[in-house]
């Protein structure tokens, strides 16, 4: 029984060992970005899409310009995300108040 335990324990181990060394090598998909960052890529040349992820209603009542609002419920199915997979997208809502 003793046995069984310690083949248990020492697979476990190894499995959870290598999903661990998986998640380390993972690459970062998004990084968090400050408002004057915003605001300079805004400015740039290529600024990428800006989208708001409130509500339709709160949208309305305050966004950045140029942006387009997608609820987060929503993004998953929404067809006003960019195809191309390089195009970089820029998520923000109005912060807290």
């Amino acid at each position: 029984m003793l046995y069984r335990q310690l083949i248990i324990i020492s697979l476990m181990t190894i499995l959870l060992s290598s999903q661990s060394s998986f998640l380390l090598g993972a690459e970062e998909q998004y990084q968090t970005i400050t408002a004057p960052e915003v605001k300079h890529r805004i400015q740039g040349s290529s600024p990428g899409v800006l989208i708001h992820v409130l509500s339709r209603l709160e949208y309305e009542a305050q966004h950045i310009p140029g942006s387009i609002n997608i609820p987060i419920d929503k993004l998953a199915t929404s067809d006003q995300l960019p195809p191309a997979k390089d195009t970089p997208l820029i998520f923000y809502c109005m912060g807290r108040k």
